[in-house]
C-alpha cells in the first residue's frame, strides 16, 4: 500500500452519541488518499465499541486505546502515528463534509512549501449556518497570511480564533516541529492554542473563506458547554513554550496577543464573580500595546466581579416571568 498522504487523527472521549457520524465524514471524503487514526481517551461509555464496529471492514484505519489523559494528549499519540505528508485533527463531535481534504489538500499543494496551515470557514450545528460572513466582516479573505511585527493584534487574536483542530490542514512534520498540542495536567481547553500561536508567530497559514465543516456545538462536552467559567488557556499559564519558539522581532505582537488574551480571560472571570483571579490575571501581563481602554474596561469589570452572579441571576429570573422582555422594548 502506498504512503497516504493525509493522516486524519481523532481523539475520542465518552461521544457515543456522534463518534459514527465523525468516522462516516471522514471515510466519504471526495479526496480519498488517507489514512485514520482513531485515538480512545479512556471513554467509559461505549465510544469504543461504536467506533470499532464502524471501522472493521476499513482499511487504513487504526484504532488506538489509552487511559485518559487529554484531548491534546490524544492528538499527539495520533500524530506520532502519522504517516501522512499532511494531518488533520477531526474531533469526534464534528463532522467535514465530502470536499473538506480535496479543498485543503489542492490549496496546499498550490502553494507549495510556503504555508504551513490552512483552515476552511464552517457551519454551526447545521448546514445553513455559515460563518463566512461573520469572517468577512472581521477582515478575513482567501489566501495567505503571515503575521509580521506591525499586524495588528486584534486582528492576530480572531485570526488564532479562527485556527481549530477540526478545520485545518497542516504539515505534519510543522506539526511535529513545534511540538504539537498542550497535553499537561489533562488540559482541557485552548490546549490546541498554544501550537497555533506558535505556528502564527513564525510561518505563513492559509485561509479559504467557504465552509466546508459543520461544528456541533452541542455534542461538546468542553468550555463553550461548561455551566461555570472555561479555565484559564495554557498559553497564559505557561506561555514559556511559546516565547522561546518565538522570533526575536514578533515577540512584541505575541505580547500583545497575550495581554489581549489575558483581558478577555479576566473579562470572563469577572461575569462569574471572580474578580480576584481576573486581575491577578492583568497583573501577570503588563501593558503591551493593547487599547488601553480595552485593558481599563477589563480592570473596571474585576472590581465589580462580585455583583455579576446576582446580576445573572435577577436577568435569569426576569427573563423566566417574561420581565426581561418588557423592559428591552
Amino acid at each position: 500500500m502506498c504512503k497516504p498522504l493525509v493522516s486524519i487523527v481523532m481523539p475520542l472521549f465518552n461521544k457515543a452519541n456522534c463518534v459514527q457520524r465523525a468516522i462516516l465524514s471522514a471515510i466519504n471524503q471526495s479526496f480519498q488518499n488517507w489514512e485514520l487514526i482513531i485515538v480512545d481517551d479512556g471513554s467509559t461509555d461505549n465510544s469504543f465499541d461504536i467506533a470499532e464496529k464502524t471501522i472493521s471492514s476499513l482499511p487504513d484505519v487504526y484504532l488506538i486505546r489509552q487511559q485518559n489523559r487529554g484531548p491534546g494528549a490524544a492528538r499527539n499519540v495520533g500524530l506520532s502515528k502519522a504517516k501522512g505528508k499532511y494531518v488533520s485533527f477531526l474531533d469526534a463531535d464534528d463532522e467535514w463534509l465530502p470536499s473538506f481534504l480535496e479543498v485543503t489538500t489542492d490549496f496546499m499543494q498550490s502553494v507549495g512549501e510556503k504555508c504551513t496551515t490552512v483552515s476552511t470557514c464552517y457551519y454551526l450545528n447545521r448546514k445553513g449556518s455559515s460563518t463566512v460572513d461573520f469572517w468577512r466582516n472581521n477582515g478575513f479573505d482567501d489566501g495567505m497570511i503571515k503575521l509580521t511585527p506591525m499586524s495588528d493584534i486584534e486582528f492576530s487574536v480572531r485570526l488564532l480564533a479562527f485556527i481549530s483542530p477540526w478545520n485545518t490542514l497542516a504539515k505534519t512534520s510543522e506539526v511535529k516541529k513545534y511540538g504539537g498540542f498542550f497535553d499537561r495536567y489533562r488540559c482541557l481547553y485552548a490546549e490546541d492554542a498554544y501550537l497555533w500561536l506558535k505556528v502564527l508567530m513564525n510561518e505563513s497559514v492559509g485561509i479559504i473563506l467557504s465552509p466546508h465543516v459543520i461544528f456541533h456545538t452541542q455534542a461538546s462536552q468542553l468550555s463553550h458547554n461548561l455551566k461555570g467559567p472555561h479555565p484559564i488557556a495554557p498559553f497564559l499559564l505557561d506561555p514559556g513554550g511559546i516565547r522561546d519558539s518565538c522570533p526575536s522581532e514578533m515577540m512584541r505582537l505575541l505580547d500583545g496577543i497575550l495581554e489581549y488574551r489575558a483581558v478577555q480571560n479576566a473579562i470572563h472571570l469577572a461575569k462569574y464573580g471572580d474578580g480576584k483571579n481576573g486581575r491577578s490575571l492583568l497583573d501577570i501581563f503588563p501593558p503591551s500595546g493593547v487599547r488601553r481602554s480595552f485593558r481599563y474596561f477589563g480592570r473596571f469589570l474585576t472590581i465589580i466581579a462580585f455583583a455579576y452572579p446576582t446580576l445573572r441571576n435577577l436577568k435569569h429570573k426576569f427573563r423566566n416571568n417574561g420581565i426581561w422582555a418588557g423592559l428591552r422594548m
